[in-house]
């Protein structure tokens, strides 16, 4: 999965870090609510396409800071969309979600 994108200050690999992680968590919710493997992305190939076409923004193909937050915005907008069965827990956390993907977020 990972593109082996390399942060210039820590040296870790971004898309197999956070913003690549936030995506893979909402395929593997995406996995788990239509009976599919979720594990390992196990499933993710046999997910429909349009929920395959909702993760093209998402990974990361440069540090750019706003490339970056462009690619987690497509993340956390898979996650949210998939996370439709975590009860209330999505009205609350979607909002400090969209903060970190916010232009203006520091």
């Amino acid at each position: 999965m990972g593109l082996g994108t390399t942060c210039p200050e820590c040296g870790g690999d971004l898309e197999s870090g956070t913003v690549g992680g936030v995506r893979d968590q909402a395929l593997m919710l995406a996995c788990g609510r239509r009976g599919l493997e979720p594990s390992h992305g196990r499933g993710f190939d046999q997910l429909p396409a349009d929920v395959l076409a909702q993760t093209t923004t998402a990974p990361v193909r440069s540090v750019d800071r706003g490339k970056l937050l462009r690619a987690l915005a497509g993340s956390v907008d898979l996650l949210v969309s998939e996370a439709v069965d975590a009860g209330s827990v999505v009205p609350r956390l979607e909002p400090q979600l969209r903060d970190l993907v916010s232009p203006e977020w520091a």
